[in-house]
């Protein structure tokens, strides 16, 4: 390209990328990345592709199997290909410039890859906007198990679901007050909807870890002005599971976390604002119980008639064994999800409904703009365009101003959560929560706001965002 592009490297290893341009700076961001983290980057990929048993079998009790099972019927790699055709020309140029750095390294180092690639993965494939924003859409699937948690009322065990102590208010990060501040209008809405109905605890994240943030305000601190520190508790890997990156270039100087393989940043800061985020508990898929044809099993009720399921099938490679043939069937609502839930019956079939797939959102384009705002509205605006993983989002900005935002694209919800929505009928379909009526609050009284995978808002709140919540 004929725009210049530097990437320096401070005492710690970590890419200070400096272009010409917006599109010269996500170039570099891509070769450097790369160059430091590709294999990983690849095997990323195979993950969200479902293709990790082509290169290394099935694995002990078929696991690699299975898992590409789980991405193939999630799909994240084809939705990825349809998105990337949706995204505005400015954000797809900004992931091409990325992938073209990618690739420009791989062409640089043909026959010099790290052996591993030898061993197991012969020379990658070219990358593409798509794996960007699979790998990042996949990245929520580890910080959202609602769904999963629907899974032990389907089946028939006797033993009760897991659940914690009911939460007091005292643990909400957002008070009504606070709201009703930042929000009035907003919040006298909120006050004309019916509070769902409370139950007597809240379901447990697998293996929960919790991470914590925290932002003061100038008054709370002896420089005047705000601090902010956000730190995810995440296991120690080698390779590090996150990327810590510099990128500098037109409107962008920012610096901060993400993954390998895209070029957002969940965590990080500019010449302006600072963001931090924890895990909100994400709740933002749903199991519908679709009934089946006794008839026609290709057929699937709804709303008093019969309908066709989309199918397709897929082959997954084995290193060393007989591919693996699928048939991925698929209603209005989503994927029938049946093989990872268990036995299945005779009479009705499970399909995931997800906010990744319900709504025209791309998570990554929504970061790649978060990391050039310069001010609490376009953060906001930023994140409304925000998917996953759902996130408890702290703010600190330059002006002194402090703030919090749930980040989290989500459906309303009254009734009782632990069970599978019915799917036939068309009462339980989704209605999404509007934007304006997340928890969200600017400069609350206390002059401190502080998160760590705790309730967004509590009882003042008519919806269910999260896991965690006084009305589970």
């Amino acid at each position: 390209m004929a725009e210049q592009v530097e990437i320096l490297r401070d005492r710690w290893g970590i890419a200070h990328v400096y272009g010409d341009s917006e599109e010269a700076a996500f170039y570099g961001c891509g070769y450097a990345m790369a160059e430091d983290r590709i294999f990983q980057m690849a095997l990323r990929r195979r993950v969200v592709q479902g293709r990790v048993a082509e290169i290394l079998g099935a694995g002990p009790e078929e696991r690699f199997v299975q898992q590409d099972r789980k991405s193939r019927i999630f799909a994240f790699h084809r939705r990825a290909r349809e998105t990337v055709a949706k995204l505005p020309a400015e954000i797809r140029c900004y992931l091409e410039s990325f992938t073209a750095g990618v690739n420009a390294f791989l062409h640089d180092r043909q026959g010099e890859l790290n052996p591993l690639f030898n061993r197991y993965g012969g020379t990658p494939e070219p990358w593409s906007a798509a794996d960007c924003i699979a790998i990042w859409d996949h990245l929520g699937q580890r910080f959202s198990f609602g769904w999963e948690n629907e899974v032990p009322t389907i089946r028939e065990a006797e033993e009760p679901l897991e659940v914690r102590p009911l939460l007091d208010d005292e643990a909400q990060i957002c008070s009504a007050e606070d709201f009703k501040r930042s929000y009035p209008k907003v919040y006298e809405r909120l006050r004309q909807q019916t509070a769902p109905e409370a139950r007597p605890g809240a379901m447990s994240p697998p293996e929960a870890k919790l991470s914590h943030n925290w932002t003061v305000a100038g008054a709370r601190s002896t420089t005047g002005k705000p601090i902010l520190e956000s730190d995810p508790q995440y296991s120690v890997d080698n390779p590090s599971f996150w990327y810590e990156m510099h990128l500098c270039g037109g409107r962008y100087n920012v610096r901060g976390i993400g993954v390998p393989g895209a070029p957002g940043l969940l965590i990080g800061w500019n010449e302006r604002i600072a963001w931090g985020v924890t895990g909100l508990g994400g709740d933002d898929a749903d199991l519908f119980c679709e009934k089946l044809n006794p008839e026609n099993s290709d057929q699937y009720a709804w709303q008093g008639q019969w309908r066709e399921f989309s199918q397709r099938r897929e082959a997954i490679l084995v290193k060393d064994g007989p591919a693996v043939e699928m048939e991925i069937r698929q209603t209005h609502h989503g994927p029938i999800v049946d093989e990872l839930l268990g036995e299945p019956q005779a009479d009705r079939v499970f399909a995931l409904q997800h906010a990744l797939w319900a709504v025209p959102k791309c998570s990554l384009g929504a970061l790649l703009e978060l990391m050039r705002a310069t001010n609490w509205a376009a953060f906001r605006q930023a994140l409304s365009h925000y998917v996953g993983p759902p996130g408890h989002f702290i703010y600190a900005d330059v002006e002194g101003n402090i703030g919090y935002q749930a980040g989290t694209t989500t459906p309303k919800r009254r009734g009782d959560r632990t069970q599978p929505r019915t799917g036939w009928t068309g009462e339980d379909e989704w209605e999404l929560l509007p934007f304006d009526e997340l928890p969200s609050m600017l400069n609350p009284e206390r002059n401190y706001i502080a998160t760590a995978n705790q309730l967004t808002a509590g009882s003042w709140y008519p919806y269910r965002v999260g896991i965690a919540a006084t009305n589970p």
